[in-house]
């Protein structure tokens, strides 16, 4: 399949480097999601696709990279539970959003659903 990445870079009208022949930005990354529609669970199955990553209803361990939601309250308590047990990091769907509008990786802690703070008494 990369055939012709070789032969254009063999014959010098590319080089390996460009960030044309770089990976998709979700690569090797296995997504899941929770607390979401399901048309908008079919959307993001869609665009994690076109981004180069695999989707999974299930949270698996060993597999899931991310767990997506709108909020750490819309998060289904067990999947929460599993996913910081796993340590896989519980990210606001605006992640996968703003991917989608340059095709270009971010950092997934800057998206970090964390636990809400109680409030004091």
């Amino acid at each position: 399949r990369l055939e012709w990445f070789w032969e254009s870079v063999r014959r010098g009208s590319r080089r390996a480097d460009e960030p044309a022949f770089s990976p998709p930005p979700l690569h090797g990354a296995c997504i899941s999601v929770s607390g979401i529609s399901e048309q908008l669970r079919r959307d993001v199955a869609r665009s994690v696709e076109r981004l180069g990553g695999a989707f999974s209803t299930e949270l698996r361990y060993r597999a899931t990279t991310h767990l997506l939601a709108p909020s750490f309250e819309r998060c289904a308590p067990e999947k929460r539970r599993a996913a910081e047990r796993w340590r896989i990091p519980l990210v606001k769907l605006t992640w996968l959003v703003d991917m989608c509008q340059d095709g270009a990786m971010r950092d997934p802690q800057r998206y970090a659903l964390k636990r809400p703070m109680s409030p004091q008494c």
